[in-house]
Formats: structure tokens, C-alpha cells, sequence
């Protein structure tokens, strides 16, 4: 991973996962309307217009969001 795109999104990914599961474990965030948010980053994906590597790259980024509403925490996923 050299490419600092991917550094991006995987920080943006951070920023959203943190403040989502500790508002949810506060209570705060039902956890059906963070998993709803996590569904529609997949979809956005899952759909997005590419071709070659970067399909590779979006199908990724929906495995890992998939993985995160399963487990609820990027960490077990990784």
C-alpha cells in the first residue's frame, strides 16, 4: 500500500469508524442507523464506475465495511 489515496480513505474510514461505535456503545447512535451508514458506503462501492485494479481496490473497501458490521470494530477484521 504506497499509494497515498489509499492512505486517505483508510484515515477516512478511521474518522467515521470511532466516533460512530463509541456514540453507539454510548448509547447515542442506534446500531441499526450505523449499520444503515456502513451499508450505503458499500453499496456506493460495490457500484462505483471502475475498471482493472481500481474494482480490486472498491470490492476491497466493501469487504472491509462488510467485515466492520459483522465484527463492529475494524480491528478484528484486519
Amino acid at each position: 500500500m504506497s499509494d497515498p489515496t489509499e492512505f486517505a480513505g483508510i484515515a477516512a474510514l478511521s474518522i467515521y469508524e470511532a466516533p460512530s461505535l463509541s456514540l453507539n456503545n454510548q448509547k447515542l447512535l442506534p446500531e441499526r442507523q450505523a449499520a444503515r451508514e456502513l451499508r450505503a458506503a458499500v453499496t456506493a462501492h460495490e457500484n462505483a464506475p471502475t475498471i482493472g485494479l481500481e474494482t480490486k481496490c472498491h470490492q476491497a473497501v466493501a469487504d472491509l465495511i462488510n467485515a466492520i458490521i459483522v465484527t463492529k470494530n475494524t480491528v478484528r477484521c484486519l
